[in-house]
């Protein structure tokens, strides 16, 4: 869309199924959604969601553990405890909704 043709009231569809969702509502103004238009939002956000996955893939960095090993080293003078290591080994798994072995 140019700007020249870009009008404030257009709307702006983010997903094919948002842009069908827009097309079906247009002229209807603030209301109750039908089951259809409420199908249409949920198909959206799968859209959505897969889009972004399809991006996170594209960027999560390639490669083995030893790439990784060292990569921080000259980022800090800091040598770790094993204590803070194994803190931050059990936060890790805490938040992907593991327990720790404690």
């Amino acid at each position: 869309m140019s700007k020249e043709s870009f009008h404030p009231n257009d709307q702006i569809s983010v997903t094919p199924s948002t842009l069908k969702l827009n097309e079906q509502r247009k002229g209807k103004g603030p209301g109750m959604l039908t089951p259809e238009e409420i199908q249409l939002l949920r198909q959206s956000a799968k859209e959505i969601q897969e889009v972004l996955l399809q991006a996170r893939q594209k960027t999560s960095p390639k490669g083995d553990i030893t790439s990784f090993v060292g990569s921080l080293a000259d980022k800090t003078d800091h040598v770790a405890t094993l204590e803070e290591i194994e803190s931050a080994i059990a936060d890790g798994w805490a938040q992907k909704g593991h327990k720790s072995d404690e």
